[in-house]
């Protein structure tokens, strides 16, 4: 509920016929009646009052996780506004649509229909980090808004990756994003007891158990990156490479991957995006230019 509520503060969801994509079904958690009022005073339509005032207090009695009860859904905050609300993911759930981040193509009605897409805490969970990126990216409309939040320190065992904010900027410079917004958030910490796990000193690889950490780096602290960036126009999503640790620059021929999926795939290549790739070709046909 604070990230809605930061939304709404920032903006975000002003347009009155705003779509959504949440990438993974998110639950909505810790809001009170007062807090969901507010959003619906500012975001919601008319209603029966009483009906309105039962449905707010359910959906905050569920925002709080309770064992062998289903905890409630964003989905259902959104569904008292006049906003389009969809999720992917491969678990049922409240207005949810069966999706495999892992190798499903973004449908083409969904191309570039988006005003604003969630990443509460979902991508580290997919080992096809291309294609989840890219399904976000192609989503989004011109102007369209990205919300990450997801592990970037700690988080021992949870999901399969941790992102920078190195990783965020690479992505914003290959594909003109604007970064709008980012911080980091403390959530706890993970444990590294010696009887869970094997821990060895940095010059003994061979010597179980060598390592002996003193208690304070025993614990990591959890922390998550969010990150708020713009789609600026619509474009083929570009790949970023990560250079600044490199030891030598990029080799001579090759370039960020700031084209299109593969060099005669048109396919791939979403609305507008697509004519302006054909009119390129074109001039590059007329002026002798095609095979360089």
């Amino acid at each position: 509920m604070p990230y809605m509520r930061y939304l709404s503060r920032r903006g975000y969801l002003s347009k009155p016929d705003l779509k959504i994509l949440d990438i993974g079904s998110q639950c909505l958690l810790g809001a009170t009646p007062e807090e969901i009022c507010d959003f619906v005073e500012k975001h919601g339509r008319a209603e029966d009052a009483k009906k309105l005032r039962q449905e707010i207090e359910r959906i905050a009695y569920f925002s709080t996780p309770r064992p062998g009860e289903r905890t409630s859904y964003i989905s259902e905050l959104l569904d008292l506004t006049d906003f389009e609300y969809t999720s992917y993911d491969v678990c049922p759930a409240l207005k949810t649509e069966i999706f495999d981040l892992n190798k499903q193509a973004l449908p083409e009605h969904y191309r570039e229909h988006f005003d604003l897409a969630f990443n509460f805490g979902t991508t580290e969970h997919i080992l096809n980090q291309l294609n989840c990126f890219r399904v976000i990216h192609e989503a989004l409309a011109a102007g369209g808004i990205a919300f990450h939040q997801l592990p970037t320190a700690g988080y021992v065992n949870h999901g399969y990756f941790c992102y920078h904010l190195s990783f965020f900027r690479d992505l914003a410079n290959s594909n003109n994003y604007e970064i709008l917004d980012h911080w980091y958030t403390p959530t706890g910490v993970s444990e590294l007891r010696k009887d869970a796990v094997e821990i060895r000193d940095a010059v003994l690889p061979d010597q179980s158990h060598s390592g002996n950490p003193e208690p304070q780096y025993q614990q990591i602290p959890d922390y998550l990156i969010n990150v708020v960036m713009r789609k600026r126009e619509s474009r083929p999503f570009a790949l970023p490479l990560e250079l600044a640790t490199a030891h030598a620059s990029l080799s001579d021929g090759l370039t960020n991957n700031d084209a299109p999926p593969a060099a005669d795939d048109l396919t791939k290549i979403p609305g507008r995006a697509l004519a302006r790739e054909l009119k390129k070709r074109i001039i590059r046909r007329i002026t002798g230019l095609g095979n360089r």
